[in-house]
């Protein structure tokens, strides 16, 4: 297959993802080049409810009665002073339950509700698309190794801005993000993000995605090939999305009735940079009647066989 025929299967898979959009108008144009991710370091803290260890409890417990020594609850307990001196020191400086010789409010509402509540400083890895600076959803995250390092590129490339605006929208985002992070641990009955601490840019890379844009949807887009996992299917469903929309789109599209509860909404400034990106593009305005497809299009090898030849190509 030539990159022509990729690019009718992305096209196909981009109408199959997002039929909304192609309710608003013509395709005007769909150019492939290569969007800069930002690789982010966000520090958070993360609060857990989780159930208690039996011996976590008692000695939470033992402390709340007076009992602040390994020594002194091993005389009532005989536990042995070396695991109260390690659960001590969990409960003060991992849990945060003991603080100054006293149950701290988390410590308190733990062992009153016997539920161990924690607030734990993590940091977490999420991608942004460096144009509209954008995070970047799971199911478009790109994986690490398919990431081209270099940027000088048989085609158009975007220069990446030099800084991610982190407003309160953005912190949102990055809290809804970092909350799909959760996993069904054993024992853990929920975990939340309780503040963004700091976000660090830590790597650039780039990846293939496509600018796009439609009739009367003023501000142009940025679509990235994803994939959505079902536990009935053996392979994984191919899409392509938006990483975000403009407001002014996003108000366009309810206007026609059109659902967009899917869709990260920015302001449209944050779409004035990309509109310099493309105005700079050898732009592919050729998008066929023929080549608007609507069948069904599932993951095939050779697609990436393909992005792994462009891969060896600009090594």
């Amino acid at each position: 297959m030539n990159q022509e025929d990729y690019k009718k299967e992305d096209l196909i898979n981009f109408q199959n993802s997002c039929p909304e959009l192609f309710k608003a108008g013509k395709l005007k144009y769909m150019s492939l080049f290569y969007c800069p991710i930002s690789i982010a370091n966000v520090e958070a803290l993360e609060y857990t409810r989780a159930e208690f260890e039996s011996i976590e409890l008692l000695i939470l417990k033992l402390y709340d009665a007076g009992l602040h020594t390994a020594e002194a609850i091993n005389e009532v307990t005989a536990l042995d002073k070396k695991l109260v001196r390690k659960m001590l020191t969990l409960e003060e400086n991992a849990y945060k339950h003991i603080k100054d010789g006293k149950l701290t409010e988390l410590g308190q509402i733990s062992l009153k509700e016997r539920i161990n509540h924690v607030i734990y400083e993590v940091v977490k890895e999420i991608e942004f698309d460096a144009v509209t600076g954008s995070i970047i959803r799971h199911e478009l995250e790109q994986r690490k190794d398919k990431l081209f390092k270099g940027a000088n590129f048989k085609g158009d490339t975007a220069v990446p801005q030099k800084i991610i605006e982190v407003d309160e929208k953005v912190k949102n985002e990055i809290t809804n993000r970092l909350d799909e992070y959760k996993h069904a641990e054993i024992g853990v009955l929920d975990k939340n993000i309780k503040e963004i601490i700091d976000v660090k840019t830590s790597t650039l890379r780039y990846t293939r995605a496509y600018a796009v844009e439609f009739e009367n949807l003023i501000d142009p887009m940025i679509i990235l090939k994803g994939r959505i996992f079902n536990k009935e299917k053996k392979v994984p469903t191919i899409i392509w999305k938006p990483i975000s929309i403009s407001l002014s789109n996003c108000n366009y599209l309810k206007s026609i009735n059109c659902d967009t509860t899917y869709y990260i909404v920015r302001d449209d400034a944050h779409f004035e940079y990309l509109k310099h990106v493309i105005s700079r593009f050898n732009l592919d305005y050729e998008v066929n009647e023929e080549d608007e497809y609507t069948e069904e299009i599932e993951l095939r090898d050779d697609i990436d066989k393909y992005a792994l030849s462009l891969s060896d190509e600009l090594s």
